[in-house]
């Protein structure tokens, strides 16, 4: 019985999420690469999955013409 649940409803859903996160992703990049000008853009709060790291929670990755530029870490102001 709880198979047949996951496969007609979770799995259609995750799949739904997973188009709608790659879309948003993709939409922004591409807003960025088609200023003409060299404006810098700041994408806030955004959880940053790294190549080689760890995955950075509510960081700021800055896009000038579509390319990434930076990854920006919050500093926790708990320590201070």
């Amino acid at each position: 019985m709880k198979s047949a649940l996951i496969k007609l409803i979770v799995i259609p859903l995750a799949a739904i999420a997973v188009a709608n996160l790659i879309w948003f992703v993709g939409d922004a990049f591409v807003e960025a690469a088609q200023k003409q000008d060299d404006e810098l853009v700041a994408y806030t709060g955004a959880r940053i999955h790294t190549a080689s790291g760890p995955v950075i929670e509510r960081g700021t990755i800055l896009v000038k013409k579509g390319k990434i530029l930076d990854a920006v870490i919050p500093v926790s102001t708990a320590s201070v």
